[in-house]
């Protein structure tokens, strides 16, 4: 298991469980996301809506941010061939996340058999958030200015093979509250990747 470095995008912050093997003579593999959390002490619950995640190929074994058009969906870029932007995750899924920490586990939000080769950062985005406090009941619908979540690094998708990727998103880092509101501004813990 490889823990890798978190870049940030708009402030920061949610993907991961394993599928089963593909078929080696396609020359794909599988590629599973899930969310996992640091724990709050300040809520009952915290329900995040995600929608999408994607991973970036490496067309010549380089490094690329790629492209992205205004509408958020990813576009491949001229890295080399093959280069650009695959989608895993294309469903809405709402999850809370406090519920994973007390049952020490992680939410499968998607996955994808994808060609086997090189791959380097995902992207994945929050739509939506809604908390409970502790201290009252009251429930809270959070403002997500950046719900856009990029991290660094990189990892192998082998032929025939699985690969686990587990986000972890750190909730006391990503909840900013005050006397207009609460906010939520993705942090990522950490991200660990089972190749």
């Amino acid at each position: 298991m490889r823990t890798f470095a978190i870049a940030a995008v708009a402030l920061l912050t949610a993907f991961v469980l394993a599928g089963c093997a593909t078929d080696e003579e396609e020359g794909t593999g599988r590629v599973s996301f899930a969310v996992t959390d640091a724990p709050t002490d300040d809520y009952s619950y915290v329900n995040v809506t995600f929608s999408r995640a994607a991973i970036h190929r490496s067309g010549d074994g380089g490094d690329s941010d790629g492209n992205e058009t205004e509408d958020g969906n990813e576009t491949a870029d001229d890295d080399g061939a093959g280069a650009g932007w695959i989608t895993i995750v294309n469903t809405t899924r709402t999850v809370d996340l406090l519920a994973l920490h007390r049952n020490n586990t992680a939410e499968t939000l998607g996955f994808a058999d994808i060609e086997a080769g090189h791959y380097q950062q995902i992207r994945f985005y929050v739509d939506a958030v809604t908390a409970v406090k502790k201290s009252d009941g009251s429930t809270v619908t959070m403002t997500v200015p950046s719900g856009v979540i990029k991290t660094s690094g990189s990892f192998t998708v082998e032929a025939g093979g699985n690969t686990t990727i587990t986000v972890e998103i750190d909730l006391d880092q990503s909840i900013r509250c005050n006397n207009q509101g609460c906010r939520f501004t993705p942090h990522i813990g950490r991200v660990d990747v089972d190749e």
